[in-house]
């Protein structure tokens, strides 16, 4: 009895932490449908696709240590709005890909600071997304609808 006992209980600790431990899912999809469908209907017109030597340069990140990266910048440099989406090579860069973007919205900040507030406001809620193989950072208006969109594209 006591041993039907001990298994019970067993059985309901290893429930209990499995149900707390959430391994993260891989998405299986493509980086050009992720970026495709995470960029539907969001106006991006005045931004422009930045070149890896520039993914370099504002951002501090070797294209070449990712999977894929895409990066769009506006064509004004009075403007903080930006779209950056990653497919990671594993799930271990995601922390490096954060701290790499937490580094630039301050730099932003302290550009922006006193001189065009609107743009420190938007920083301030920018958005960080980090998806086990997949990230996604947005400055601008449009940011809330382009997470929710980066996330039903990753299909998990």
């Amino acid at each position: 009895m006591i041993r039907y006992i001990k298994v019970a209980v067993l059985i309901l600790i290893v429930f209990f932490l499995g149900s707390e431990i959430q391994i993260p899912k891989i998405s299986s999809a493509s980086f050009d449908t992720v970026l495709k469908e995470s960029l539907e209907n969001v106006d991006v017109s005045q931004m422009q696709e930045m070149s890896n030597q520039n993914i370099r340069r504002f951002l501090n990140m070797n294209p070449d240590e990712y999977e894929a990266v895409r990066y769009y910048r506006h064509t004004d440099p009075m403007q903080a709005d930006e779209v950056v989406i990653v497919q990671f090579k594993n799930v271990n860069q995601g922390e490096e890909f954060q701290e790499k973007i937490k580094r630039r919205i301050k730099d932003q900040k302290v550009v922006f600071e006193g001189y065009i507030d609107s743009e420190v406001q938007k920083l301030d809620v920018s958005i960080l997304d980090v998806q086990s193989n997949y990230a996604l950072y947005c400055v601008g208006d449009f940011s809330k609808k382009l997470d929710e969109q980066f996330i039903e594209s990753l299909g998990i």
